[in-house]
């Protein structure tokens, strides 16, 4: 994995509904699926590691792993709407992460909850209202002149857009659109 890239592929679909509660509060759901999950096993790499690990030591933010972990998680999460697309599914509920480590350079990334369809009308009616409210902290629509612009990029499962890093002087990673680039 190199920092210069998009780390994980194509994302599953825009404007897919997600929430951590048990029900939407606008949306009625007509049926419940079952579960669905995304599972990534991730290495940081030997060269990498070392450095993270003196980074470590030093105390503070190791942002190799950091990286890796955000990275980790939204593959996770692509993965996880494409089960539940497979199903028929509209949106899922009850999405949680975990976390744990496989052997002894390796951690497993796990997003899962269950999958629904919504009742037809009340669907459009939230993903409107969604698509005008829904922003990810650290999500802007331009760039600080302050801020550096980084390599990494993605797709954003959640508006279906290319979304560029870029960092503040202390560090703080924002989130800003790619205008007129078409998803990767």
């Amino acid at each position: 994995m190199t920092d210069n890239q998009a780390h994980y592929g194509e994302a599953a679909g825009s404007q897919f509904p997600i929430t951590t509660a048990l029900v939407f509060p606008d949306v009625q759901i007509q049926r419940s699926l079952g579960m669905v999950f995304g599972v990534v096993v991730r290495s940081m790499g030997m060269a990498k590691g070392i450095t993270a690990g003196f980074k470590a030591l030093a105390g503070g933010e190791v942002k190799q792993y950091t990286r890796l972990v955000e990275d980790s998680r939204r593959h996770a999460l692509d993965r996880m709407i494409e089960n539940a697309q497979l199903l028929g599914a509209q949106g899922i509920v009850s999405m949680r992460f975990d976390s744990s480590e496989v052997g002894q350079s390796l951690t497993e990334i796990v997003a899962y909850g269950t999958a629904v369809t919504f009742s037809v009308i009340l669907v459009l009616l939230g993903l409107l209202v969604a698509s005008f409210f829904v922003r990810r902290h650290g999500e802007t629509e331009k760039p600080n002149p302050e801020w550096r612009r980084t390599d990494e990029v993605f797709n954003d499962p959640s508006t279906g857009r290319v979304m560029r890093v870029w960092l503040d002087a202390s560090g703080e990673r924002h989130y800003v659109p790619e205008s007129n680039r078409p998803a990767i």
